[in-house]
């Protein structure tokens, strides 16, 4: 019993030791709390949108997070902070301005390198500031809480002259600054002391040694890439713009092609697919659309990877179009990313809607992943979109001259019904034909993105140009046929081109 009295005893005088600290503890745990629910901040530098955010964890670390590859992260200082920078946008067409030359690149790093130090400090009062408010906030929750207990307890005897003190000063409404000065000064100082720590323990050169979360776990055979510099995309820019210009003369001085060279064509439909957020394949697109006078463009899916409109901002491009660009979105195609391309002015989603441009009466549904949260969809799923589009063209007086889908696993029996049918997804470029219906894989416009990067064997960049003439010249209304077909295929990393042209039969 003694010594239980003693431990009582012991455990009062520790309690009223640190009575008076109590508030300042929780003026520094309301400082960091404020810090860890308010603190993103958003910022621009030139045509990079970032939020900088700040957490306290066990470890303190730097995070470079890059929406939704994924993470990369250092052991940056000593301080139990964890600093997050997201890429939250890009305004390509102003990067793109930005880094047309080495000396727009070497001026645009310089921008970001001088503006960098500007969003820091800024960023850096605003943590203070909300360390401030969570101080004062701490005050009121004392007050309030004071004011509560004090009450509930007015029939105690210890300590009571001095709680009816206190009640009777807060029922006056007065503020005794002298508290609030302590609480905002404990959150304050406390957060500024973490903050200047960390400034002051910081290592840069942790990310020599980074970890890496989510897909960018690949991120060394990235990095070698990133290494390489721009000039390696300008590079294959540069080639594809060649290769695209010069084709026209090269297919025209080919044996055999006479019955379909320019003067007898009267429709070019331009069939790319699978871009993969690849900037030299849209370049490819579009080099290849004007050099060739084609007048539309068919886009069967997957111009994305991970279906964000971060990603999806690659195509602002289109919009210097002026010929129609029909999209069928693919199983990497988001409902968000085809919001986004509906707002461009020559983009046409196609996903269970027919349009009539020029002539040609075409049909476009969108891959079963593209409707799904999570981009991915069954067998079944692919079985019953198959089903249904044969059921529907059976029922058809006339097909769709054009059928347009993302997978050939979505027109297993479509095949005999429709006379020309475009596809993606296999990342294969073919042309072949089944009965009456001729099947066209464009194969993979970006050359299946930045992933081709990990491939041991090269993918190749590849488009498809469709020619078609009008059965009787004389009456439009007769329609038009396939007469031909040109698969470009271009090995970038090899260096090769391959040209193919099918030339179709009349029926």
């Amino acid at each position: 019993m003694v010594m239980l009295q003693k431990i009582k005893t012991h455990s009062a005088k520790v309690a009223s030791a640190l009575k008076p600290a109590m508030p300042l503890f929780l003026s520094l745990f309301m400082a960091l709390l404020f810090i860890q629910l308010f603190s993103p901040m958003s910022f621009s530098m030139g045509a990079i949108q970032v939020e900088a955010r700040a957490s306290v964890q066990l470890q303190g670390e730097t995070v470079f997070a890059v929406p939704p590859f994924g993470e990369v992260k250092a052991s940056t200082h000593w301080t139990p902070l964890r600093i997050t920078l997201s890429l939250s946008g890009l305004d390509l067409p102003k990067l793109e301005q930005a880094v047309t030359t080495a000396q727009d690149r070497e001026d645009f790093v310089q921008n970001i390198s001088a503006e960098w130090p500007r969003q820091v400090w800024t960023f850096t009062l605003w943590l203070l500031f909300l360390a401030t408010l969570g101080g004062l906030f701490a005050h009121f929750l004392i007050r309030a809480f004071s004011h509560n207990y004090n009450h509930d307890h007015a029939h105690d005897h210890e300590g009571r002259d001095i709680a009816s003190a206190h009640v009777s000063r807060l029922q006056t409404g007065k503020l005794r600054w002298r508290p609030v000065i302590s609480c905002i000064l404990a959150g304050f100082l406390g957060s500024a002391v973490l903050i200047a720590t960390t400034a002051a323990t910081y290592n840069r050169k942790a990310f020599e040694r980074p970890r890496y979360v989510g897909v960018l776990q690949a991120a060394p055979w990235i990095i070698n890439f990133i290494d390489r510099g721009l000039d390696h995309i300008d590079e294959v820019g540069r080639k594809l713009e060649v290769i695209s210009r010069n084709l026209t003369t090269v297919f025209e001085s080919m044996d055999g092609v006479d019955s379909v060279s320019a003067g007898n064509v009267d429709l070019r439909v331009l069939h790319v697919s699978d871009l993969h957020n690849n900037p030299a394949g849209l370049d490819f697109v579009l080099e290849v659309a004007e050099n060739f006078g084609a007048d539309l463009i068919i886009d069967t899916g997957d111009m994305t990877d991970y279906g964000t409109a971060l990603e999806a901002s690659l195509s602002e491009r289109l919009a210097k179009l002026e010929i129609p660009y029909l999209f069928v979105p693919g199983n990497h195609d988001s409902e968000e990313v085809v919001r986004y391309l509906r707002r461009l002015r020559p983009v046409t989603v196609l996903d269970g809607k027919e349009v009539r441009i020029k002539g040609l009466s075409i049909c476009g549904v969108g891959d079963p992943a593209s409707k799904k949260e999570d981009l991915v969809a069954a067998q079944e799923d692919y079985q019953a979109q198959d089903q249904l589009l044969a059921g529907a063209m059976r029922e058809r007086e006339r097909p769709p001259d054009i059928l347009a889908v993302h997978s050939k696993q979505s027109i297993v029996s479509v095949e005999g019904l429709v006379p020309l049918i475009l596809t993606g997804h296999s990342h294969r470029a073919t042309v072949r034909q089944n009965g009456e219906t001729v099947i066209v894989d464009a194969g993979t416009t970006g050359a299946a993105g930045i992933r081709m990067l990990q491939n041991e064997e090269a993918v190749p960049y590849s488009v498809a140009l469709l020619h078609f003439q009008y059965r009787d010249p004389e009456d439009e209304s007769a329609g038009m046929r396939l007469t031909a077909v040109d698969a470009i295929r271009i090995h970038e990393l090899r260096g090769s081109l391959m040209l193919e042209r099918h030339v179709l039969a009349e029926p």
